[in-house]
């Protein structure tokens, strides 16, 4: 926004859709590239979409606004890309990790987790080097961090999992749950027997 203005972003999602989800996903597949210690610009395509709606928006091209920027971390690169500074990269992730981190700094102080040992690191942002450094630097001395094997899918293999087989999920923790009790007659075969209560001679599950 502060390259382009507010409202031309703005006006952009509303009349080029499909160019500002190609947009957010060329941004999305180099964020994934930031990484500690990285020294090399990242690239950034942008959609022609963008390129030749902002001029008949502005008058001038991306270019000639990027020149004019007072944002030195966003170049523009003569193969059509936006090329942004790997330190500025790394800053947009450092509010979000910070809360991550200290989320966690403050449960590691209740005592319902004292005796915990292991952390499973899951999910798409846990593919991120970044969250990873900062994650093992802070919580190490509190425990051991795991992080899996094609981390971006364990919650889609775990949902796959569970909707194959409901029993391959043994514990389950939830702060608050809420529930009506009901007795349905007892199925031989279709209702489990740890479930099976006898009342007045009823077979109840």
């Amino acid at each position: 926004c502060k390259i382009f203005g507010e409202d031309f972003i703005e006006q952009f999602k509303i009349k080029r859709p499909a160019a500002w989800v190609d947009l957010m996903i060329a941004f999305e597949s180099r964020k994934r590239a930031a990484a500690p210690g990285r020294i090399n610009p990242l690239n950034i395509n942008l959609p022609f979409s963008f390129i030749d709606y902002y001029k008949k928006f502005r008058g001038h091209s991306v270019e000639h606004a990027l020149r004019k920027s007072s944002v030195n971390f966003v170049k523009w690169s003569s193969q059509g890309m936006l090329r942004m500074n790997p330190d500025a990269m790394n800053a947009l992730f450092k509010p979000t990790v910070d809360h991550i981190i200290q989320h966690l700094l403050n449960l590691f102080q209740k005592p319902e987790v004292s005796g915990l040992k292991f952390l499973f690191l899951v999910g798409g942002f846990a593919e991120s080097p970044l969250l990873q450094q900062a994650i093992q630097s802070n919580l190490a001395d509190k425990c051991r961090v795991i992080i899996p094997h094609d981390v971006g899918l364990t919650i889609l293999k775990g949902a796959v999992l569970f909707g194959l087989d409901p029993t391959i999920i043994k514990v389950r923790r939830s702060p608050l749950t809420y529930g009506v009790g009901v007795l349905n007659r007892f199925v031989e075969g279709r209702h489990p027997t740890e479930k099976l209560l006898v009342k007045d001679g009823t077979r109840w599950c």
